[in-house]
């Protein structure tokens, strides 16, 4: 029986996708620049969309929305290589209707004068102003881009100084065994419970989890504790990656008001594919972050030469004065806290030093 199921990727498309096509397509050449409907005489290949015998939208540019719809949608990006034949014809119909529609709203809108009022003037002007900012700055990246130019051994050097401390290298392909301290916990409500469960850890034969199963106590699993365990509690991972000996014990306390004990078995360290054995894409992708970071840094240093250049300054008596009206009652609880806590610094100055301060001042 002949399936009538939307690809995931059309389904996502169906409901999102027309609207965003030509929003996206604005930045591939896919609109008109004089703002009025592109009835075009002089248009370039095939007529896709018609009003009548006028080409609204050309082959060209309805290729650049395809495009476009394509890059801004990181599902369709995944399987627009693999789509079905009748598959792929539905998401170009799609596209073709949506651009269609739009044009054909834009039409009606510059019909009945819509256009010419003047709140939509002043709305397209301020949208055009975003959209001349954004290409501004995409063109700028993209020259900065080409200004950073890596060596040919900066990945590898890169890769093996920052595999540990670079979230990305802590997974499959980069990372073969995790390192770390190896520990289990028990969590309970108060510290004398915990110093008997230490107490009980190291003097008796008995496992981290029977322990907390008699004492009815939550047991925590934590496997390998590194720099890199952001799930795990700051305290938490500051004690274990203290630890210096093993196996060993501890006890930690948390936010919560409750106790963790600790007991940690082993360190290991972190094991990484060396980097000549890293398939060329993945080396690429490293590549990649170093040019990223680079370019980070050169942005923020071509920032601050072009503050100078153009004499940049922020007003911030306009800021403060514009936070005071959108949050005047916090704005004056924080001046008065400020105005208390100065108070009280300066009291403190002028204040006698106690007995005993006196003395180890003497």
């Amino acid at each position: 029986m002949k399936s009538n199921r939307m690809h995931p990727a059309l389904k996502w498309f169906a409901i999102f996708g027309v609207i965003a096509a030509v929003a996206a397509a604005l930045y591939f050449g896919g609109y008109c620049p004089s703002g009025k409907c592109c009835h075009r005489s002089g248009a370039k290949g095939s007529a896709v969309v018609l009003f009548g015998k006028r080409t609204i939208v050309d082959s060209e540019e309805f290729n650049k929305t395809i495009d476009a719809v394509i890059a801004s949608n990181p599902m369709l990006q995944q399987f627009y290589p693999v789509l079905a034949k009748k598959d792929l014809e539905a998401l170009i119909k799609q596209i073709a209707q949506g651009v269609a529609q739009e044009y054909a709203m834009k039409q009606w809108v510059e019909d009945q004068k819509i256009s010419e009022a003047p709140e939509y003037v002043a709305h397209r002007e301020e949208i055009q102003r975003a959209l001349d900012r954004d290409l501004a700055i995409r063109a700028f990246r993209q020259k900065l881009g080409d200004e950073v130019v890596l060596a040919a051994t900066e990945p590898k050097e890169y890769y093996e100084k920052n595999n540990e401390r670079r979230q990305e290298f802590q997974q499959v392909p980069f990372l073969i065994q995790a390192g770390g301290v190896k520990a289990e916990g028990i969590i309970v409500k108060n510290a004398s419970t915990a110093e008997q469960l230490k107490k009980e850890l190291l003097t008796a034969a008995i496992s981290v989890k029977k322990a907390a199963e008699d004492k009815k106590a939550q047991y925590q699993d934590l496997g390998f504790v590194n720099a890199q365990s952001t799930k795990v509690d700051e305290a938490i991972r500051n004690a274990l990656l203290a630890m210096k000996k093993f196996p060993a014990i501890d006890i930690v306390a948390l936010g919560d008001g409750k106790f963790i004990v600790l007991k940690a078995s082993k360190k290991q360290d972190s094991r990484y594919t060396e980097f000549e054995k890293l398939e060329e894409r993945v080396k690429e992708y490293v590549g990649q972050l170093v040019k990223n970071e680079k370019l980070e840094e050169l942005f923020s240093k071509k920032m601050e030469e072009l503050k100078k250049q153009y004499d940049v300054t922020i007003n911030e008596e306009f800021i403060q004065q514009k936070v005071s009206e959108l949050r005047p009652d916090k704005v004056e609880a924080t001046a008065a806290a400020e105005g208390e806590v100065a108070q009280t610094e300066a009291a403190a100055q002028q204040a006698p030093l106690e007995p005993a301060t006196q003395t180890a001042a003497a």
